[in-house]
């Protein structure tokens, strides 16, 4: 829209030089937040591509949210990938307005426009999962958290792992940080999980290590999955006469450090019966709650 101002000039000079000007079409702006022109003088790197692929985002996704800024198919979708975009194309879909880049510079929570992290969201959870691992990888390795044995021995593991944690991440960022606990023993714990999950239930304290204990016993000779597990937790949840959810939580936040995440019963399985039962065991989150 900025070279509608210059667009009859350079009619002009295609006519004097003898040549057919060809069709001329101008897209809407992208504005900031207050309806003025968004540029990175003023924005810094919020609207630098730079900016995305570090913080992982996927192109695909990136690309897609930014097809979307002032134009559309004409159809309840959000969705497509680059042959659909190119498919779909059409000048008749532009808009006439602006379009807007919400953001706000004052809180880090929401430093990009939401539907931006929305679509990579939407992405990293659908998009096929060999497609997805090859982004995986180098965001494992530069947090150290990368093991050639994921590409080996441990693929079948690595492979669902990755696809169990994966439906509650926004970027790729989140492997390495709120997924780090499937990959290593050096993880944080959140400290409103330790505060919601654990300080409000001090026996905790004693009932997870029992646990373990329970564990240790009952899965010494039977499948360690997630039928089994599921009728270990919900006998020792009734001699304790709590609920299933304090048990489960607690849990959760010993063995991932978080709060929220996949169904219990899967993270579970997936941290193994080993690992289960050392964190279990561990007094690193629960003294936290003393």
């Amino acid at each position: 829209q900025d070279h509608l101002t210059n667009a009859h000039k350079q009619v002009l000079i295609y006519e004097a030089l003898g040549v057919t000007p060809p069709t001329f079409a101008h897209l809407p702006l992208i504005m900031a937040p207050n309806k003025g022109k968004l540029s990175k003088r003023k924005h810094g790197e919020v609207v630098s591509m730079t900016t995305y692929r570090d913080a992982g985002f996927l192109a695909a996704a990136f690309r897609n949210f930014l097809a979307l800024l002032g134009w559309s198919a004409g159809e309840e979708k959000e969705i497509y990938s680059l042959h659909e975009l190119v498919e779909k194309f059409s000048l008749g879909g532009i808009h006439r307005s602006n379009a807007v880049f919400n953001f706000h510079e004052s809180d880090p929570r929401k430093w990009t426009d939401d539907k931006a992290i929305w679509m990579n969201a939407e992405y990293i959870r659908t998009m096929p999962l060999d497609e997805l691992l090859p982004f995986v990888k180098p965001e494992l390795k530069s947090a150290k958290l990368w093991r050639d044995e994921y590409e080996d021995d441990a693929k079948p593991w690595f492979q669902n792992t990755i696809n169990l944690i994966r439906q509650r991440f926004f970027t790729l960022k989140d492997f390495s940080l709120q997924g780090r606990a499937y990959f290593s023993e050096d993880f944080d714990f959140d400290p409103a999980a330790v505060e919601k999950n654990l300080n409000k239930f001090p026996d905790l304290k004693t009932w997870l290590p029992e646990l373990a204990d329970r564990f240790e016993a009952e899965f010494e000779n039977r499948p360690y999955t997630e039928e089994n597990i599921e009728t270990v937790v919900r006998a020792f949840t009734e001699e304790k006469g709590t609920k299933l959810g304090v048990i489960m939580n607690g849990a959760r936040t010993l063995l991932t450090g978080v709060a929220v995440g996949p169904s219990m019963l899967s993270v579970f399985e997936t941290i193994g019966l080993e690992r289960t039962i050392m964190r279990l065991r561990s007094q690193v989150a629960l003294s936290e709650s003393t």
